[in-house]
């Protein structure tokens, strides 16, 4: 694979990759969490949560009339602790050979996810049981930057077909949700709708079913992450790459956008359930600021809280998932997979990633279900990454 090739993914995926690594391991932890005063507060407009999110782009682009307000927040302060833990993890494979798996998806029976492949023409859609099994081809030829499934399909936007495109959970024909030009990238699926965004700074939808996109947003900076509930969606931006971001929200009907938190460095994703938005922001290159933190606000605005920072928990974080009592995030910058609860208290080390297998190191993207936290890696030639399961988690 290029050079060229291979940056272009990376850049597209906002992510610094560092390759480090250590043994799979039992469970062990150490964490602080802060609420830290960094933040704002609620507009006119709201927000709850469908678990329709992804960090890890079309044809109408009707300039948004909409500006942004952004709001103060109180601060609070609470202590750091690290301790240890017995629970046992065990880590298992369920794929290998996959060059830079993105956008990884789970649901009761299998994970998917895209593989952008080494060269042009060789990506694919792909399945493999969450109980282990053989690797199924849905879609061929794709050159996806992010999943995301419902209950029939899966959904990707495509770089070089320029368009949202989707394929049943059983493979099939590929048919086109709508055509972008722009480069669609973060996506999600809520309420019959695909979300994404795209290079040129727009928020789009279109009916799953297909249909023409339209803009639910215009903002004036990259776009990065994306989540969606029943009336708002949510978004991380980057004044370019290793620059200063923001976690905004707008009514999806169109409105007043609102800058619910503002940061140091660029975020690669975000989060959200019925009562905030998580974000990681990965902060390699900012002097004096930790390595990476994991932080939370509430959905309708106030003061931000840190949930995890320092080195050794929160080492170049790049894609993170909730449940009703936990976040969880893969770090780059230590090759391992993390936990801390909703709120903050003790982050918890699931799997450190073995330094050497390089198919296990450079974790990418993660997704979660009731018993297990599965990742990806990114890998590179000869030995090419894989899909991983941590259980429980």
């Amino acid at each position: 694979m290029s050079t060229a090739r291979r940056d272009l993914i990376l850049t597209s995926l906002t992510a610094s990759l560092l390759v480090t690594g250590a043994v799979v391991a039992g469970c062990s932890s150490s964490s602080s969490s802060t609420p830290e005063a960094d933040g704002g507060g609620s507009s006119s407009s709201s927000g709850s949560h469908d678990t329709s999110s992804t960090g890890h782009s079309a044809s109408t682009r009707a300039s948004s009339s909409s500006h942004e307000s952004t709001h103060g927040s109180s601060s609070h302060a609470s202590s750091s602790r690290s301790e240890s833990s017995s629970v046992s993890h065990t880590v298992a494979t369920l794929a290998t050979g996959q060059y830079n798996a993105v956008g990884l998806a789970v649901d009761t029976t299998s994970a998917y996810w895209g593989s952008p492949g080494m060269t042009l023409g060789e990506g694919a859609i792909l399945k493999v049981p969450i109980a282990g099994g053989t690797v199924t081809t849905l879609a061929k030829k794709a050159d996806p930057h992010s999943v995301a499934i419902d209950t029939t399909s899966v959904y990707w936007g495509d770089y070089q077909a320029g368009a949202v495109l989707k394929v049943s959970l059983d493979g099939g024909k590929v048919s086109t949700v709508a055509t972008d030009k722009s480069d669609p990238t973060a996506l999600v699926v809520a309420g019959g709708d695909v979300y994404w965004t795209n290079a040129t700074y727009h928020i789009q939808k279109a009916p799953i079913a297909g249909g023409k996109a339209v803009t639910v947003f215009h903002d004036t900076e990259t776009l990065n992450g994306l989540a969606v509930d029943a009336t708002d969606i949510y978004w991380t931006t980057a004044n370019g790459q290793n620059t200063a971001g923001a976690v905004k929200k707008a009514p999806i009907a169109g409105g007043t956008a609102t800058t619910l938190a503002k940061v140091k460095q660029a975020i690669t994703t975000l989060i959200i359930d019925a009562k905030n938005v998580y974000w990681v922001e990965n902060n390699a290159g900012v002097a004096g600021e930790p390595t990476g933190a994991v932080k939370q606000v509430p959905i309708g605005g106030g003061a931000v809280t840190v949930l995890a920072e320092g080195a050794a928990t929160v080492s170049n974080p790049i894609d993170l998932a909730v449940d009703s009592t936990t976040v969880y995030w893969v770090n780059n910058g230590n090759s391992s997979v993390m936990s801390v609860p909703i709120g903050g208290g003790t982050a918890t080390t699931l799997a450190t990633l073995n330094a050497t297998s390089l198919a296990m190191v450079e974790p990418l993207s993660v997704a979660i279900d009731d018993k297990s936290v599965y990742w990806t890696t990114t890998g590179s030639a000869p030995t090419l990454g894989g899909v991983f399961k941590v259980t429980p988690k």
